[in-house]
């Protein structure tokens, strides 16, 4: 599970449905923009601590990789944590 300190803020431009930061469709982190190639999960987390409400996704972004993007929409943030890549299926055996 992801820390506070592991996550870093970026900016994302996202779809605008019904609610603000319903599915992110582009990254921008240092000057450069990053497209979602693929929405892989999205889930809604609340911390049972403060009620607090986070949106969380992974995403695979074109020319950089997958990474789980976190929409906090009470302070209309957006968290990204770059994500281990899974061992495929031919590197178990």
């Amino acid at each position: 599970m992801a820390t506070d300190a592991d996550r870093e803020k970026v900016q994302v431009e996202a779809y605008a449905g019904y609610r603000a930061g319903e599915t992110p469709r582009r990254v921008i982190m240092n000057g450069r923009n990053y497209e979602v190639g693929m929405l892989v999960y999205r889930r809604k987390i609340t911390h049972l601590d403060n009620y607090e409400v986070e949106d969380h996704f992974l995403v695979d972004l074109k020319e950089y990789g997958p990474v789980q993007l976190v929409y906090k929409p009470r302070v209309g943030e957006w968290e990204m944590k770059k994500t281990e890549p899974e061992k495929r299926f031919a590197d178990m055996i």
